[in-house]
Parts: C-alpha cells; structure tokens; sequence
C-alpha cells in the first residue's frame, strides 16, 4: 500500500478517452487495475501541460491549455464514474478518509506546468475545477518564474512579482506549492513567501546525483523544517546518472535524505509515464518489491510506512484547503 505523489498517465489515454483502456490498458507503466490490485491508497494524477513540438504530444491538434484541462477532468470523472465503487476523485483529507474507509483508490487531481495561471482569478478557476495541486513550472520559463538549470546564473532566478502573487493566492485558495522543476531561486522565494508547507512531489537529491532537477541539502532541510514532503523520483538520469536505475540507487537517494530531514519528510513520487530508461521501480507491483527490499535492508516497517503513504497523509491532514 502506498500513496504516489506524481504519475503523468492521463497523457497515454486522452487522446481517445476510452474509460476501459485507462483501467486495463497496458500502454503505460500503471493503469487503474494495477493500482487497485496492489490496494495503492492514493494515486496524484497530474494534467501535464504538453508542448506541440515535444514527443510526448498526444495528438490532439491545436487545443487550448484550459480545455485541455477540462478534457482532462471530465475524463477522470468519467472513470470514477463509471467505476465508482473501486475509485474516487478527493480534493481534500477529508474525502480522502471517506474514499479509504471504503477501501477505494482515491485520485488527487494537479496540475504540472503553472503556465495556465496567467491572472490571479485563474488560481480560483484552478480550485473550483477541483485542482488540488500545481506544480509551477515545467522545464520552460512561464509568468511564475523560472526553470532549473545547470546554469548558475540562471538556477539563480527568483519568482516573477506576479509568482510571488500566486503563491500567496495558492495558500489562500488552499492548492498545494510543489516546488519540482522549479529554480533554486524560485525555490526560496516559495519558502519565503508560502504560508503553508509545500512539496517537492518528484525529486532527488542532488548530494546523490549531481542533477539540476535534484535538491540540495539546504532545499532538503527547508522543505523538512517548513512540514512538506519530498517524492522519490524513479527516473534514472536523476538517481545515478545514466540510462539505468536499480532498487540500491533508490535506496542511496532515501538514506540521504533521511539523514539531512529525518523520518517525516520521505515520500514516494514515481514520475510514471513521464519518463524513459530503464527502471527497476517500474510498475506498482515493483514499488511494492522495493518496500520489501527496503525492509530486508534494514529499513523499519515504521519507516517504510512513512514512506509510503503516513508522511503524505500527515501532510494532506495538515494542510490548509481553504
């Protein structure tokens, strides 16, 4: 059992919007039954902004980020819908527990790349569709800010005004601030300005792998002392630098930020049907595998637990929704 902060599996199945390939579909590293088979508590499905020109285009033609948004959304419903008794889409702790209880796969619908937000009311519009998350940017400058980079002088740059605006709304409207992807200045300027604990739903460490996409120890230590969480990405180029990741380079990652933040800060954030390579975590069936390996490593069940799903749910508990 587990929680995964980050999955961008919408992407393999909107472009016919079939409900039935979404839950047995073997196009992708997960689908709805194999969450469910391996009893996962809760799965963030994230809507990626895609770009035309990137290979992971689906398709679709020339659409709009908002309604692709709402394709997006009224997809997922559709789903839950139709497989109500097995699934819920949950925007808060509240509905989370409900959805539990009942023994249902829960669906925390985020968005990953802010470049939607292009005046504060979208915050609002974001909330209202049912967003419980926003990663703020994707590897592209957009009106919040700015990207990671192994550019010194460019990791270096803050929010924009107008980010700094949206972080403030985000706490107001209750959207979690996940900080993926984001630039190291941009990265204190959350810190700074965020009321409210945020996370880093699919990231390393960078004293592991030296990878912009990765945190430092200052990051990992900020993120721990502000009550926010970190996912584990399973990406190989962030774990070990190469093309491919085994369980042991996953490990490395999770020891080290437990020594820098402690127990309460590691979280699990696959980065499923984002990414390529090969990875040894590559299905929830693996992530169940690698909770063992953990134990037989010496890790505690108390330890594993938090891990896989308690941080996150003390995070949600916390959390202000608005």
């Amino acid at each position: 059992m587990y929680i995964d902060l980050h999955c961008d599996t919408i992407i393999k199945y909107i472009k016919d919007e079939k409900v039935e390939e979404f839950m047995f579909g073997e196009n992708s590293d997960i689908n709805l039954k194999k969450l469910l088979d391996n009893k996962v508590k809760s799965q963030f499905m994230a809507i990626y902004l895609y770009n035309e020109d990137y290979e992971d285009n689906p398709g679709l033609g020339e659409i709009s980020d908002w309604d692709y948004i709402d394709k997006c959304i009224g997809f997922l419903e559709k789903t839950s819908e139709k497989y109500r008794e097995k699934l819920k889409i949950v925007r808060n702790y509240k509905q989370y527990i409900e959805a539990k209880n009942k023994n249902k796969l829960s669906i925390f619908i985020t968005i990953e790349d802010g470049r939607c937000i292009r005046q504060i009311d979208d915050v609002g519009k974001l909330k209202n569709k049912g967003i419980s998350l926003v990663t703020l940017l994707w590897n592209n400058e957009n009106k919040i800010g700015y990207p990671h980079s192994k550019n010194k002088k460019e990791d270096s740059l803050g929010l924009t005004d107008f980010g700094i605006k949206i972080v403030e709304e985000m706490n107001k409207k209750g959207i979690i601030i996940d900080v993926s992807h984001l630039s190291n200045g941009g990265f204190w300027d959350v810190y700074k300005y965020s009321k409210y604990p945020f996370m880093a739903t699919h990231s390393n460490a960078k004293g592991v792998q030296d990878h912009s996409r990765n945190l430092d120890d200052k990051q990992i230590k900020a993120i721990a002392n502000k009550g926010g969480v970190i996912g584990l990405n399973v990406f190989p180029p962030f774990a070990n630098g190469t093309n491919t990741a085994e369980f042991k380079d996953y490990k490395n990652h999770l020891q080290y930020i437990l020594k820098i933040a402690g127990e309460d800060t590691i979280a699990l954030g696959t980065d499923f049907d984002g990414i390529n390579g090969n990875y040894s975590i590559n299905s929830p069936k693996k992530v169940i595998e690698f909770m063992n390996y953990l134990n037989l490593k010496g890790f505690s069940m108390e330890l594993i637990e938090k891990f896989a799903y308690k941080n996150v749910e003390r995070f949600i508990q916390e959390f202000y929704w608005g």
